[in-house]
């Protein structure tokens, strides 16, 4: 069921993850890529502001910082010395100093390009609109109809990355009905702690020594 909801927060917003993650395994940073040219596809079938495509510029200039820190070895050193999660950390945590004042950040990031997006942008129609079903063509046509469709687009990237921080927090997703004493008396209940997230100072001499 992880798995599921990990895939699900990748369709909805891998190009943020690009954007927001450092010191990411390679192995995360492939999947994160391949996502991300699955989204971009997905622009040619919807309508969609033009602007949007900014985010996967900002998201290519990610993935070769990424892929510099993969070859310099320098990710795989600093995961194995701050024991960091293979999915990476958020560089926004220099900012915000907690995880969650550091999630609030990339919030108000992702809206306030939404507002760009939509006060500057210009709706898109691509040639593959045309293949999809009448019935949605039709409803999609009308601007009230597409600019709506756009902005659910983009903002439901806040609720895929609320899905990937939950997921790789490793907290559970839901709590059972029934406590673990009750159920399964005697089995000792074990918990599972979150990996250790960088230090400010840790994170600042890094970005330092670029």
């Amino acid at each position: 069921m992880r798995f599921f909801f990990g895939v699900l927060a990748l369709l909805i917003c891998a190009e943020w993850l690009l954007i927001f993650r450092i010191w990411t395994s390679f192995r995360f940073l492939l999947l994160f890529v391949i996502f991300c040219k699955v989204r971009a596809s997905i622009l040619a079938f919807i309508p969609h502001w033009d602007t949007y495509y900014l985010v996967f510029l900002v998201a290519a200039a990610a993935m070769l910082y990424h892929l510099r820190c993969a070859w310099n070895r320098r990710s795989a050193r600093f995961r194995e010395v701050n024991n960091t999660p293979e999915s990476g950390v958020p560089w926004l945590i220099i900012v915000g100093r907690t995880p969650k004042a550091t999630q609030l950040l990339e919030y108000v990031i992702m809206m306030a390009f939404l507002y760009y997006m939509q006060s500057e942008g210009h709706l898109v129609y691509s040639r593959e609109f045309g293949t999809l079903p009448p019935t949605w063509e039709a409803w999609l046509s009308h601007s009230a109809n597409a600019e709506l469709f756009s902005a659910a687009y983009a903002v439901s990237a806040m609720f895929g990355l609320s899905v990937w921080h939950l997921v790789v927090s490793g907290v559970p997703l839901w709590k059972p009905k029934t406590s673990t004493a009750e159920a399964y008396p005697y089995v000792r209940e074990e918990r599972r702690t979150a990996p250790r997230l960088p230090t400010v100072k840790e994170l600042a001499d890094e970005l330092r020594q670029l």
